[in-house]
């Protein structure tokens, strides 16, 4: 009877393994699938900066990326910076919108971007600051919604941009985009970052689906 009782008991862990295994597949299918998809429908749209010179866009978008607790800009979002400075003097757009996390006194994203920008001759009058860019739909929403944006350049690194730019695509926003990659970068972090955005990718779906602007247009910084 034992005997009988630990064959029944291999069998069912057998069988949960196999289940758990055909989970992860499936979870890894689906990745693979949404991220190839985003990529053939948005690849097309992302630009050198050259190539968006004398775009005449309403706004070029800079997405946040972290603020350093010295104060200063990681690296990713200094590289956002640089690249919307150049945008700007190559005429893609007249106006510059910094959208990141200010949701804490303590933290503040967009005031650093902006400063940033203004310390390398950007004038302080073509900086808009979005206060509510927590993701990356709230970026693209409030740039529609709040800022009244139809054509807009998005600045992002390139891992991230397929998301950006499907999100911006199904918002009905006229998406461009452009990147710059900084040899600060090495070969492992955008590694992680790319693995980081597949997961994210899942996360893309509710969100287009979700009228947020009780919560999203009320929040003006």
């Amino acid at each position: 009877v034992m005997g009988n009782k630990k064959i029944l008991l291999r069998k069912i862990i057998l069988r949960l393994i196999i289940v758990m295994f055909i989970i992860i597949a499936f979870i890894v299918i689906v990745i693979a699938v949404i991220n190839i998809y985003m990529k053939s429908v948005t690849s097309s749209k992302i630009l050198s900066v050259d190539e968006c010179k004398d775009m005449d866009a309403d706004c070029i978008l800079v997405l946040g990326a972290g603020v350093a607790p010295s104060g200063k800009p990681t690296w990713m979002l200094e590289d956002r910076i640089l690249t919307s400075e150049e945008l700007y003097n190559v005429n893609a757009s007249p106006k510059i919108i910094m959208s990141g996390d200010h949701g804490r006194v303590s933290y503040d994203e967009v005031n650093t971007m902006k400063n940033y920008a203004i310390n390398d001759g950007i004038p302080s009058e073509d900086i808009f600051m979005d206060h509510a860019g927590f993701e990356t739909y709230d970026s693209m929403y409030r740039a529609k919604k709040i800022f009244g944006a139809k054509k807009v350049v998005i600045v992002s690194q390139k891992y991230h941009l397929y998301r950006s730019l499907y999100i911006a695509k199904k918002m009905g926003l006229f998406y461009t985009t452009t990147y710059k990659i900084l040899l600060r970068r090495t070969p492992m972090s955008d590694l992680n970052l790319a693995e980081y955005e597949r997961i994210c990718s899942l996360d893309f779906s509710p969100d287009l689906n979700v009228t947020s602007e009780e919560t999203i247009e009320n929040y003006l910084g």
